[in-house]
């Protein structure tokens, strides 16, 4: 039996190198961590947000899980650093009380809630991943998947992204499997995690102040519904069991021979469509993927959608 989510799946369908080494073998660079560890204390935080605890609750466990981190580890001045994170967070939570969302959290037991269901007839796949929530629309009555997505910047481009995202409906397919009444599709709250202006000299041309002043104004954020039918909802998981399959055989063939030391032998399909360009192993394979420097620079973090108790 093969454990597989989205991430994995879509990491095999750009690069099976990427794929097997970042997911199937674990490894990760300090540039990536960074991003990994951001995200996750973001989501902790919106996880308590969900569970209706108290502003200043959400923003503390921001800090106990993230700040020491940051401060050790990011460089003063980056967009990730904790005060910059902190100050976005902070004006998000003040924008965005629960009880003005438009859809309700059924209880605490949809809010992080893992899943784990056979994609395949016999059971050989499982498809497992951690919903933000399921949540219940307030007009329609519908269930729909609650995702927190955290990016560099919000365009049109990001946007359009998600209307036929394999995670949404990836997702969408699992609440279907959970729950008896009908699933509308998955709200997407898309935050950036950008750089504010924080200038103590120059004003700004929108706000009339310095930028010292109206950094956090700057924050940006975006919700917006995307749907699926049933058409997509077969063809992605036809897709799906296409590429569990290849990932399972790439995945026990470098196991059986050597694990990392057998990575340069894997193929590098991110060269023919253009995924390198954003890949954390761009230099590495740039270089002829050396074993030396995988084992010397690389961190090992498992990859680990959903544990199964």
């Amino acid at each position: 039996m093969i454990y597989v989510d989205n991430t994995i799946l879509s990491a095999i369908a750009k690069c099976t190198t990427r794929g097997i080494l970042r997911y199937g073998l674990g490894m990760t660079t300090a540039e990536e961590f960074a991003t990994l560890q951001c995200g996750s204390s973001w989501h902790k935080a919106m996880e308590l947000y969900l569970r209706g605890e108290t502003y200043t609750d959400v923003l503390r466990n921001f800090e106990d899980t993230y700040a020491e981190w940051s401060n050790s580890n990011v460089p003063l001045g980056h967009r990730l650093e904790y005060s910059n994170v902190l100050t976005i967070m902070d004006q998000w939570l003040y924008d965005h009380p629960l009880a003005n969302a438009p859809y309700v959290v059924p209880g605490p037991d949809f809010v992080e809630c893992g899943f784990a269901y056979p994609l395949d007839e016999t059971g050989e796949i499982m498809y497992v991943g951690r919903y933000d929530a399921a949540v219940v629309d307030k007009q329609s009555g519908d269930w729909y998947v609650l995702d927190h997505k955290t990016t560099g910047w919000i365009n049109q481009e990001k946007v359009n992204k998600y209307q036929l995202d394999s995670q949404m409906s990836g997702y969408i397919w699992a609440l279907q499997q959970q729950v008896p009444e009908p699933v509308g599709g998955a709200y997407i709250n898309m935050i950036e995690l950008k750089k504010l202006p924080s200038d103590a000299k120059r004003k700004c041309k929108v706000h009339g102040v310095v930028y010292a002043e109206c950094g956090p104004l700057h924050a940006e954020s975006q919700i917006f519904i995307v749907e699926r039918t049933p058409q997509q909802i077969e063809q992605w998981k036809r897709t799906a069991i296409a590429l569990a399959t290849r990932y399972k055989y790439n995945l026990r063939i470098t196991q059986e021979n050597g694990g990392l030391d057998f990575v340069p032998e894997l193929p590098i399909q991110g060269a023919f469509n253009g995924s390198c360009e954003w890949c954390e192993f761009k230099q590495l394979c740039t270089m002829g993927k050396p074993v030396e420097l995988m084992h010397s620079n690389l961190i090992y973090q498992p990859w680990e959608p959903y544990r199964l108790e």
